[in-house]
């Protein structure tokens, strides 16, 4: 049936081709112009369709050959965050020297008006630290090789930090305020009164001793200038609590630190004459 109709198709297209042949040119160019009419928009469709593969084709060149473009582009983009990682790294060192020049800047000030011409000073950098949650030890670049010995004291600004614990040719372990293993003779400013400060596997100092006069919060608490670990009046802290148990002597007192100690990146640490004392014991 099928094979039928296809013939039945093709003969009708024959007699309709010779019909057409016996048709004037006139009608021949009518005939060629709706069929031109006809077709117009498909093959516009296609010519569109061809230019956009085209473009297409062109694009997926450019980006996988490496073109001279698309390379300048990925230079550039490199160069830039090259740039951006240098200023921040530059920032970070201008930062860090304003912190330096600051902490030394407080310390002169400190010395001119107390008149501690005794000590000399050492910067260090510091480049260990305990791993610990207590931050009760760090390491600093400085050592025997620069003049530190066991028992300098160690500051920032008018403020103290810790106590060398071992020092080394070219490095040295320094215990912080923090540390059980650090005590410094200090006094409470408001009552005058000395005593040990030492530190207390936290992130307070403790300060058990009889006083005649009631500490009270907020008190200063200064270095005492005992021992020539620290001159005397550099900042350890303030009284961040006072007990005193019903039937006990001692008061016990909790002493916050002046400085974020897990801050630090740079120190002094004071050489003086009377280093001595504590490293003899």
């Amino acid at each position: 049936m099928n094979t039928r109709r296809t013939h039945l198709v093709l003969i009708i297209l024959a007699v309709a081709t010779f019909m057409v042949t016996l048709l004037p040119d006139d009608r021949h160019r009518e005939i060629k112009g709706a069929i031109a009419g006809c077709t117009a928009p498909a093959q516009g469709s296609v010519a569109f369709i061809r230019a956009g593969l085209f473009d297409l084709t062109a694009t997926m060149e450019r980006l996988f050959s490496g073109s001279p473009e698309t390379a300048e582009i990925d230079h550039a983009r490199d160069e830039a965050e090259k740039l951006r990682q240098l200023l921040v790294i530059e920032k970070s060192k201008r930062l860090e020297m304003e912190k330096t020049i600051a902490g030394f800047a407080a310390f002169t000030e400190f010395t001119e008006a107390y008149g501690h011409e005794k000590y000399s000073v050492v910067p260090a950098a510091i480049i260990g630290r305990d791993p610990s949650a207590m931050q009760s030890v760090v390491v600093i670049d400085k050592g025997t090789a620069d003049g530190i010995r066991r028992g300098a004291g160690v500051v920032w600004g008018y403020a103290a930090v810790g106590v060398v614990a071992e020092a080394r040719s070219h490095s040295s372990l320094v215990n912080l305020l923090t540390s059980p293993a650090c005590r410094i003779p200090a006094y409470i400013q408001r009552t005058g009164e000395s005593t040990l400060v030492e530190g207390d596997i936290s992130d307070t100092l403790r300060m058990p001793h009889i006083f005649r006069e009631r500490v009270k919060n907020a008190d200063y608490c200064l270095t005492s200038g005992e021992l020539g670990t620290f001159p005397r009046n550099i900042l350890i802290g303030q009284v961040a609590a006072v007990s005193l148990a019903p039937g006990e002597l001692f008061q016990q007192i909790a002493i916050r630190p002046h400085l974020n100690l897990s801050a630090l990146q740079t120190v002094i640490v004071l050489v003086g004459p009377e280093w001595n004392l504590l490293e003899k014991q």
